[in-house]
Parts: C-alpha cells; structure tokens; sequence
C-alpha cells in the first residue's frame, strides 16, 4: 500500500469547513484502507467524538496515517485495519505532540471556523423540511400503533420495536417536531442582510436532540436498552485496550445515542449531519 500524503489528498481545505467533518474522516480512511469499507455505529460514533472535543482534521489525518504505517512494518499483516477503533492512541498520540509544540503560542478554537455563511437559508430550510417530513411518517406510525408495540422499522429493528406507550412518544415527537418548524420559520423571515448565528442554531438543535433521545429513551422496554447496552460492550470490546476510561465511556453513549436513533429511523438534530452524514 503506498504512503498517501495529507497534500496529496485532493488538497483538502482541512479545517475551512467544519461541517464536512464526517465525510472527510471516512473518506481519508478508505483512501488509506485502499477499499470503500462501511463505517460501523462505533467508528461514527468515534468520530462524532474527535469534532464534539474539536479536534481538527489534521491531527485525525496524522493518527491514521501513523496507523497505517505502523501496520505495514509489521512482520504479519493478517489482521488488517478494519476500523477506525484501531486509530484511536495515535490520533491521542498526535493531538498530545500538537499541544506540545503549541506550550505558550496563542490559544484558539480548533474545530470550528470564523462565523460564516457556511449554509444558505435555502440549504438549511431544506434540512428541516427534510427533518420533519421524516418525524411526520414516524408520527403516524406510533400514533396507529398497538399498546406496548410500534411496528416502526428503522435500520437496526426486525418486527418492530417495544415501546411504553407508543401514542406518548408520538406526542413528545409532535413537540419536537413543532420546535423544527418554529426554527425554519424563524431562518425563513431572517433578513438577507442578517447573519444566521450558527453556533446558537446548533446549540438550539442540541438541546432538542437531547430532549428526543431522553423520550425515546423513557419510551423504550427496559430489555431493548439492556440490549442496546450489550451491543456497545461487544462493539467496544476489541478496542477497550487501546482507548482510556474516558473515551470507552463517551464512546458507549455516542453508539447507544446513534442506535437509539437509528432504531427509529430518525435523524441526527445537528447541522453538523445536514449532508448526510
């Protein structure tokens, strides 16, 4: 495999655009791995780790490439790099040697880019309409539900999914769903001479995102998150040697927030995933 520089990859603007984070650790990743491997629930949620701590493209670009080169000294190469799992000491290695060399230079934030039009209006009230249409179709599905069931297929469930009380958590979505609408609403009647605060849009998604994972959470039979629990420990287990306590803990909640979504179709509520990451 040959060595593929950080200038030679298509001369990314690393940090200029913040919100292609996602799609350009995965695509970095595959160029490295040489094939078009799926990411896993656990390499998303890894990643959604490294931006949540602002960790810049750069040092992530440098772990992988220092992974990879670690591999191709090794004397038996049976066990390829399937994961993103597999980088995570030398992505701390080199956000560690960064700080470093930066003792007493001037301090910043490196994840996020100066205040910019990084959407338009149009781009942003596409992804709530987009949002809601699919809160919409899960709506009518919980509301026709039967009692202590939802035949709601999303990715990660086979013959529906065991709720509390359906129809309850049709009503906390119909909140949340009302709160996307009030929030296009606002950026449709936001003045062409005004800048969209994006930093408050994206607190303000948090917020309700964490407002949908608590209802979906509350909603759940206690044996579908005992099994979700279970799944992050199996998905965990093969790296937990490599990853601190703290990062083992974070990552268990980023999968599990991810499955639960995933459970039910819904989507991510962060402009951080308006491509569709």
């Amino acid at each position: 495999m040959g060595h593929l520089s950080l200038n030679g990859f298509k001369k990314r603007r690393f940090m200029e655009n913040y919100f292609n984070y996602f799609t350009e650790v995965e695509e970095y990743f595959q160029q490295k791995r040489g094939s078009g491997i799926l990411l896993s629930t656990l390499d998303w949620a890894l990643i959604d780790t490294w931006r949540e701590a602002g960790i810049p493209l750069a040092i992530v670009f440098r772990g992988i490439d220092a992974t990879f080169e670690k591999w191709e000294k090794r004397r038996s190469k049976t066990r390829r790099v399937n994961a993103l799992a597999y980088c995570v000491q030398e992505v701390q290695a080199a956000l560690e040697e960064q700080s470093e060399s930066r003792v007493g230079a001037p301090t910043g934030s490196p994840g996020r880019p100066d205040q910019q039009e990084l959407f338009s209006k149009e781009e942003l009230v596409a992804y709530f309409d987009s949002a809601r249409s699919i809160f919409s179709n899960v709506i009518l599905q919980l509301q026709s539900a039967s009692p202590q069931s939802a035949d709601v297929r999303g990715s990660g469930s086979e013959g529906g999914i065991l709720l509390r009380d359906p129809k309850a958590l049709a009503r906390d979505f119909e909140r949340i769903d009302s709160s996307l609408g009030q929030m296009a609403e606002e950026i449709k009647v936001t003045a062409g001479n005004v800048a969209i605060d994006f930093e408050q849009l994206e607190r303000r998604l948090g917020i309700l995102e964490e407002k949908l994972l608590g209802a979906i959470r509350n909603s759940l039979e206690d044996r579908v998150l005992e099994q979700l629990e279970t799944e992050s420990e199996r998905a965990l287990g093969p790296y937990k040697r490599n990853m601190r306590a703290e990062m083992i803990s974070t990552l268990r909640k980023q999968f599990i927030q991810k499955r639960l979504l995933e459970m039910l179709s819904l989507p991510r509520l962060s402009l951080f995933h308006l491509q569709g990451n």
